[in-house]
């Protein structure tokens, strides 16, 4: 392993762990509250971190997806992530019976603040999700109309 891929797994790991801990001394629910809220944050950071990386909306999210090893394509109005590393890390831990709830509550949220940091004129819905059962995510764009 080199050391990119160990901080990247450092990385996904990190938000695993602190959210069992936080679970183990508080509850599930609490977890997730907490968990929403960094990455309401973190979805801000990344995003003006790509802004300054002169990339523009589409261009960040795909620097997110290949930077944390999404598989996906595009298709008109829609993204379909076909491997998620984070579904794999909730798999691989034990997490599916948790993770439904973990992706409804993260997913939508940090894609819709990204889009709002970027002042870009979509929302995103998840029509399907893995950790829902489905065989895919899908991404659909819908643009706001102000």
């Amino acid at each position: 392993m080199d050391s990119l891929d160990y901080f990247k797994k450092s990385y996904f790991a990190l938000d695993g762990l602190w959210f069992i801990m936080v679970e183990e001394e508080s509850s599930f629910e609490y977890a997730l509250e907490l968990d929403k809220r960094v990455w309401k944050i973190m979805a801000k950071i990344q995003a003006r971190t790509a802004m300054k990386l002169g990339k523009d909306f589409f261009e960040s999210l795909r620097l997110k997806w290949d930077s944390e090893e999404y598989t996906y394509r595009l298709e008109k109005y829609s993204v379909i992530i076909e491997l998620c590393p984070w579904w794999e890390i909730m798999k691989s831990s034990g997490r599916e019976n948790t993770a439904g709830r973990v992706g409804a509550a993260i997913c939508p949220m940090l894609y819709n603040e990204w889009a709002k940091e970027y002042k870009a004129p979509y929302t995103i819905t998840f029509e399907t999700s893995m950790c829902q059962g489905d065989p895919v995510c899908t991404l659909h764009f819908e643009k706001s109309v102000k």
